[in-house]
């Protein structure tokens, strides 16, 4: 009986033997089927998924050709995946344009290769306003850096030391900003200038930027500066926030070091509180254009709102852009005895109780030769 089933059933223990001949082959192909599925969604997700996860940004050089740009994020550190990257900018229909370009190391693979071939890069370039400077430095620095001619300029940020409601007829008000968008400005009489509001600071912009986008830029950086507790710290005070950037102006002006700043702050609060001149040359100086250490008996006498010596208290507005470290001075007054100051020509305050000290300061420090 058992001589029947090896001849009644031949290929099936043949085909036992074979299928278990090319099992190991199926669990290969099963295996590589695996890995290439797994493959593929892992390049799937590398082609939408962000380069690194930390917010970093790099100046790249981009090249006209392929290799060239993968080499030049590379070596920037903004490029991990480098395949689904190659895929993408082979997908795009145009480009790349070469240019500098600033590179987000959270773009993913396609949002790079959109960016290097959508259209050609716009050129950045970066613009320093230094602390203390005042309109007519802004707009002498924006006509030698290529950035705007003089007029153009005045137009938005006004006139320096020049009083809007007695102007010539021709001379208009700029209106530029409101204080809808500026809020600071609320407290700005509107026939000045925007003078003391125009931070300085670097700025990164585009070179063929709007000379009204540049000022923007540096009026919304004066409102960022004076945070919400700084406004409440004003408030509190008594003063307001146009006060404040008159008297750190001035500090900016004939103080150097910022230890004597919050003194001569006080000083000059405290003879504004009295209803007494300032007498600070600085004023004088902004109404003549002039850079004297000191001035002359001529140009006290100057009829203007600006001049401290003909009028008590502040000037009608700032005279220059002052930084942070002034405007905080101006803002946190230190008490002293003192009633008086003067800086020497080596930036060094001299402060005194008296007129007479202080008299006999000018002439041992400023008058001497």
């Amino acid at each position: 009986m058992y001589l029947h089933g090896p001849i009644r059933h031949p290929q099936g223990i043949l085909g036992y033997e074979q299928r278990r001949k090319r099992s190991p082959w199926l669990f290969v192909f099963a295996v590589l089927g695996i890995v290439a599925f797994a493959a593929s969604g892992v390049f799937v997700r590398s082609m939408f998924q962000g380069q690194y996860p930390a917010a970093m940004t790099r100046t790249v050089e981009i090249p006209a050709d392929r290799d060239g740009i993968i080499r030049a994020l590379q070596e920037a550190g903004v490029l991990r995946y480098t395949a689904a990257f190659r895929v993408a900018l082979a997908a795009q229909r145009r480009g790349p344009f070469p240019g500098q370009y600033e590179v987000d190391a959270r773009s993913t693979a396609w949002t790079l290769a959109r960016q290097f071939t959508s259209a050609p890069p716009r050129r950045e370039r970066e613009i320093r306003v230094l602390e203390g400077w005042n309109i007519r430095d802004v707009v002498a620095y924006f006509e030698r850096e290529g950035i705007a001619r003089a007029d153009a300029v005045f137009s938005l940020v006004g006139m320096p030391a020049l009083d809007y409601r007695t102007a010539e007829s021709n001379v208009e008000r700029p209106t530029h900003f409101s204080v809808e968008e500026f809020p600071l400005l609320s407290e700005k009489p509107v026939f000045v200038s925007l003078e003391g509001y125009l931070f300085p600071d670097t700025y990164r912009i585009y070179a063929d930027a709007p000379l009204e986008e540049i000022i923007r830029k540096m009026l919304m950086n004066t409102e960022r500066r004076f945070t919400p507790d700084m406004r409440q710290e004003i408030a509190r005070s008594g003063r307001t926030t146009h006060q404040v950037l008159t008297m750190a102006s001035i500090i900016e002006a004939e103080v150097s070091r910022s230890e004597d700043r919050s003194i001569a702050a006080g000083i000059l609060w405290k003879r504004r509180d009295r209803g007494m001149r300032l007498q600070v040359d600085s004023t004088v100086n902004y109404l003549t254009g002039k850079h004297d250490p000191r001035v002359t008996l001529g140009d006290t006498k100057i009829d203007s709102a600006y001049n401290t010596y003909q009028y008590p208290g502040l000037p009608r507005g700032p005279i220059s852009n002052p930084g942070m470290d002034a405007i905080v001075a101006a803002l946190r007054p230190k008490e002293s005895p003192y009633w008086f100051f003067l800086t020497t020509k080596t930036g060094e305050t001299i402060f005194s109780r008296t007129w007479e000290e202080h008299s006999a300061n000018v002439r041992k420090h400023l008058d001497s030769k």
